[in-house]
């Protein structure tokens, strides 16, 4: 399905999902449901179908109100434990991109998650592919975390987890890489990002966490970032890492 102004596709044409990612609307997975729950339009026509492509001529609304393009915004985040990756929540006042104070921060959305008590490396962008890159299982980008436990760590759990370890909900989980630091503390790489992955299989182990540090994505890293503290992500970073990400799958 074309709604273009122009009488045939051109190559400035954008799918409408990846359009309204780039408005600074969400990811392109957050878009697409926009489109299909009926609340975008295109030229004054309701679009559902997500096949759709328009122009930059073309009139895009979301519930009415026209959008447009935004300038691309990404900061890497320091997220302390007790902060909520999330945009709103009403049961907690302490959101962690309350914590990016910009101009734009209400345009930005988290990429991936880490959980209320876990800390470190969080991305917030308004960039949708940037964000679909980073998080798509496809992709097998890496993520790196620093986890400490109350036990000793048993070598032969890790060796399992490599191996893929299947819980009770179904899901196999494999872990990419690790390393002990010490008896307590490991250094693990996921690349499948299932949802909190690392607590369920050490829970499924028997142990304790004290703190769950996430350090590196892909080629961002927390480096000397305080908790709380943010620094931008410039752009020629970004396109160097959606380059090198997209030339690790061909």
């Amino acid at each position: 399905m074309w709604i273009m102004t122009d009488s045939k596709p051109d190559s400035a044409s954008l799918r409408l999902q990846k359009y309204l990612a780039s408005c600074g609307l969400g990811s392109r997975r957050t878009c697409e449901s926009y489109i299909t729950s009926g609340r975008v339009g295109v030229n004054g026509a309701t679009v559902t179908e997500l096949g759709c492509k328009v122009l930059p001529s073309d009139t895009v609304t979301l519930d009415g109100a026209p959008v447009t393009p935004a300038p691309l915004r990404t900061y890497a985040l320091h997220k302390p434990p007790g902060y909520l990756a999330s945009n709103r929540d009403p049961r907690h006042d302490r959101l962690a991109r309350d914590l990016i104070t910009v101009p734009e921060k209400d345009s930005l959305f988290h990429v991936g998650r880490l959980d209320l008590w876990s800390s470190g490396l969080i991305i917030y962008t308004n960039d949708g592919e940037f964000a679909l890159k980073l998080t798509h299982p496809r992709y097998e980008v890496e993520k790196e975390y620093v986890v400490t436990v109350r036990e000793k760590f048993f070598p032969k759990h890790l060796e399992m987890w490599t191996r893929g370890v299947q819980l009770n909900d179904g899901f196999v989980y494999n872990m990419k890489d690790c390393r002990l630091e010490d008896p307590h503390t490991v250094r693990i790489v996921l690349t499948e990002g299932k949802n909190r992955e690392i607590r369920n299989v050490l829970s499924e182990f028997r142990y304790t966490i004290l703190k769950l540090h996430r350090v590196r994505i892909d080629d961002i890293h927390l480096g000397d970032l305080k908790p709380g503290q943010f620094r931008e992500i410039d752009r020629d970073a970004v396109r160097r890492i959606l380059g090198c990400i997209e030339r690790g799958r061909t």
